[in-house]
């Protein structure tokens, strides 16, 4: 019988090594982006330097703001006929 891997917290995201799996994307794309240009050292440092930079910024918020940020400035809902979706431009819902 194999031991369960029980995860410390209940809504911990998923690790990939030591790192979260929101802070490897920059990583992972600054590598991919790098070989197609030719500066794959180059650009995966820029990778690990946006990483560190979102982590800083990540720990400084509260859980979701990112998520809410997006919604909030893109817009998502602002032109849309959704019911399902409010404007975010509205303040107050009555």
């Amino acid at each position: 019988m194999n031991p369960i891997e029980i995860p410390q917290l209940v809504d911990e995201p998923p690790h990939v090594l030591f790192w979260q799996s929101d802070e490897v994307a920059p990583i992972g794309i600054g590598l991919v982006f790098g070989m197609f240009t030719g500066y794959a050292a180059v650009m995966t440092l820029g990778g690990f330097l946006l990483a560190r930079w979102y982590r800083k910024y990540r720990d400084d918020h509260p859980d979701g703001f990112m998520a809410h940020m997006i919604y909030w400035y893109a817009g998502i809902a602002g032109t849309s006929k959704a019911r399902s979706i409010p404007n975010p431009f509205i303040r107050e819902y009555n």
